[in-house]
């Protein structure tokens, strides 16, 4: 008999490629939204850049607090989109603990290194690893087994999401959306009544 090989296809999958976020850029982005034209002497596919980051953030939080987040401490990474037409898929901004996060920790007897202070998915991208891997990151970015914290609203699908990152729920901060933003938030329908808070630890090289 005859032998026959059959021939095997293999997929190769491209790394996720990350660029750092500066965060003089980030904020130049969160306040052009107060603009209503682009500024002068800014090349168009740059404003269209920073359009399309400031419209991201948006997706993480109100331009009004994220701007409270965005500190020259703050360090940031950007997943570019596969298309190759230059925008992006998500990033991701951390830093040092906040101290309104800093009050929360302390007298559940917690610390933390750093937090992740703002991470966005561009919607049509979501629910492919792209969250997962922008955390894993900045993660890698720091020190081994450096203490990490979040804090996010107690909806179901976000809170089910880091769960399923190995974040581990910290505990939550009932009332916290009305007192920091002023006015009640929501998550799509879901009205958010507490923040949610999660840790890891980084993983040792």
């Amino acid at each position: 008999m005859e032998n026959v090989k059959t021939a095997s296809t293999e997929t190769f999958v491209r790394p996720p490629v990350f660029t750092p976020l500066a965060s003089e850029t980030l904020r130049a982005a969160l306040e052009s939204l107060r603009c209503a034209s682009d500024v002068p002497g800014v090349p168009d596919d740059a404003t269209d850049r920073l359009s399309a980051l400031a419209r991201l953030a948006c997706e993480a939080d109100e331009p009004e607090h994220a701007l409270t987040l965005v500190t020259s401490e703050a360090r940031g990474l950007l997943l570019k989109d596969a298309s190759g037409n230059g925008l992006f898929s998500g990033f991701i901004l951390w830093g040092p603990v906040t101290k309104e996060t800093r009050a929360w920790l302390a007298p559940q007897g917690l610390a933390a290194d750093f937090e992740v202070l703002l991470i966005a998915v561009e919607a049509a991208r979501r629910r492919r690893g792209i969250g997962r891997q922008l955390l894993e990151a900045a993660l890698a970015r720091e020190s081994a087994g450096s203490r990490w914290v979040l804090g996010t609203g107690n909806a179901p699908a976000t809170e089910r999401f880091y769960r399923a990152a190995a974040w581990e729920p910290a505990g939550l901060e009932p009332g916290y959306f009305e007192r920091a933003y002023g006015h009640a938030v929501f998550d799509g329908n879901t009205r958010l009544t507490a923040r949610s808070y999660f840790m890891k630890t980084a993983p040792q090289a």
